[in-house]
């Protein structure tokens, strides 16, 4: 469960570090039994510390987390898509299903679902191979593109910029990505809104398609 929460926030943080606070906080247990977890995980070899800043998982410790995160994901997935249960029963059930599945189930699943690449609610899920799916940054975006956003780094689920609630599958067009003033504007949903890089750069998207350029005023977050 640490490792592979490690893992999560490796991938959604940009420089690939996880620190103690995050994980705490996405475990729900103290700072201290974090502190305890990760040295045994360093004992093993699995993640190296990094001086005030967190740990990084070494070579062998990221393979082994992408393939307990494809293991959860495809499983839950599965229950969402198959089954058609709620996400949070779907996250609770993959959660108890994970130590007991079979690399022969998760393969047949993963077979059964045309080998997704991503969740409903937009999570990535690494190849057999422990390879994410490649995405762009918002903030690399180009003007006149339209894209879609598939994941929010260091957001679960979603997050509200600007009045406009950005989550997984919404459609953004891309107004003008001007990179002296360090700002990307865009339409969602009819609204327009303009956003710094810094912010851009955490929504991970995918490109539906290029248009003729749009320009229009809007607000900035």
């Amino acid at each position: 469960m640490c490792l592979q929460t490690i893992g999560i926030l490796c991938d959604e943080m940009s420089a690939g570090i996880a620190t103690n606070g995050a994980l705490a906080k996405r475990l729900g247990v103290s700072t201290g039994t974090v502190s305890s977890l990760l040295k045994r995980l360093a004992a093993d070899g699995l993640v190296i510390h990094i001086p005030y800043q967190g740990v990084r998982l070494t070579s062998s410790g990221l393979r082994s987390s992408r393939r307990l995160v494809r293991r959860r994901r495809l499983l839950q997935q599965f229950l969402q898509e198959m089954l058609r249960l709620p996400h949070q029963v779907a996250i609770d059930e993959s959660v108890e299903l994970e130590s007991v599945a079979s690399d022969r189930l998760v393969a047949a699943i993963a077979t059964m679902l045309s080998q997704p690449e991503w969740t409903i609610m937009g999570e990535p899920i690494p190849s057999e191979s422990g390879e994410l799916p490649a995405f762009l940054r918002l903030s690399e975006c180009v003007t006149s593109e339209i894209v879609s956003l598939q994941w929010i780094e260091g957001e679960p689920h979603a997050v509200s910029l600007g009045g406009i609630l950005f989550q997984a599958g919404v459609e953004i067009a891309v107004l003008i990505n001007d990179r002296e003033t360090g700002t990307v504007s865009v339409r969602v949903g009819g609204k327009p809104l303009t956003l710094g890089h810094s912010t851009a750069r955490r929504l991970l998207v995918r490109r539906i398609l290029t248009t003729e350029p749009v320009r229009d005023g809007s607000a900035t977050t």
